[in-house]
């Protein structure tokens, strides 16, 4: 266990690590979030810097969520349980 936990340790402490930690976990709790009808029509593709870019598969949808866009990123930091997402680009 303390093999583990020092392992942890660096990862946490190294921001490059950490930085790729936190977008895979962004990128996962994504679809989660905005459940099954928006994750058919959108995919997360990356985060950087608490931003998180989506794709979307039309224009039509790409305007709704983005009035939703306020919405879903508190969705996702309550899910995430901590603030990360402070922007989404819905592209």
């Amino acid at each position: 266990m303390n093999a583990l936990s020092s392992i942890l340790d660096k990862i946490f402490s190294d921001p490059v690590l950490r930085s790729h930690y936190v977008e895979a976990k962004v990128l996962t709790v994504y679809p989660l979030t905005v459940g099954e009808k928006i994750a058919r029509i959108s995919q997360a593709k990356s985060f950087y810097q608490g931003v998180l870019i989506v794709k979307v598969s039309s224009a039509a949808w790409r305007n709704e969520l983005n009035m939703m866009s306020l919405q879903i990123r508190d969705s996702l930091n309550r899910d995430l349980r901590e603030t990360l997402v402070n922007k989404i680009v819905f592209r």
